[in-house]
């Protein structure tokens, strides 16, 4: 009797404990369903999450490389400006030097010909006896050179006692040699 009532109770608790590991698997399996479900629904969710992300960090980047771009633009067009107004007075300083070129050739070639002028004139003077004082004057690009001739001439009866002085101005300046005699 004790060997057939434990043997009752041996095969009331093997149904409770075959029970209760029925009970645990298909709680386990419900929980298992359940929480892959939860994970593909979190999967799914994360995936638009990433999507939209995506496409907002698209936009953005396409509206930051469309600023850039126009940014980009504009200094490039500012170089190009400064670029051209650059050439145009570097042309403007080429004709500006080529003109200073121009007027310094024709400079010399007038201040060569006033000393040759000026040779010859004190060659003549000093042919003369005449007293001959000579200078220059020098303001910004011109040159002017005196001549002061004093000329005396023999003294007549019916004239003063006169001394003429003649002066010479030679002026040399942007190419025009000017020869100028003034009796005082």
């Amino acid at each position: 009797m004790i060997n057939e009532c434990l043997a009752v109770r041996t095969r009331g608790k093997g149904k409770k404990v075959e029970l209760a590991a029925k009970d645990k698997e298909n709680w386990n399996e419900w929980d298992i369903e359940a929480r892959y479900i939860h994970q593909v629904q979190f999967l799914s969710e994360a995936r638009q999450k990433l999507s939209s992300a995506q496409d907002e960090l698209s936009t953005a980047k396409t509206k930051e490389e469309d600023e850039r771009v126009k940014t980009l633009t504009a200094e490039r067009d500012q170089f190009q400006e400064a670029h051209s107004d650059i050439e145009v007075g570097i042309v403007k300083l080429d004709a500006e030097k080529k003109e200073a070129s121009v007027a310094f050739e024709a400079f010399n070639t007038a201040k060569e010909e006033f000393e040759r002028i000026s040779t010859h004139l004190l060659q003549l003077v000093k042919q003369k006896g005449v007293s001959v004082h000579r200078y220059f004057v020098i303001s910004g690009f011109y040159v002017q050179e005196q001549l002061l001739l004093f000329f005396d001439y023999p003294k007549s009866k019916e004239e003063h006692s006169v001394e003429d002085t003649a002066t010479v101005l030679l002026t040399q300046g942007k190419g025009n040699l000017k020869l100028r005699l003034h009796a005082q």
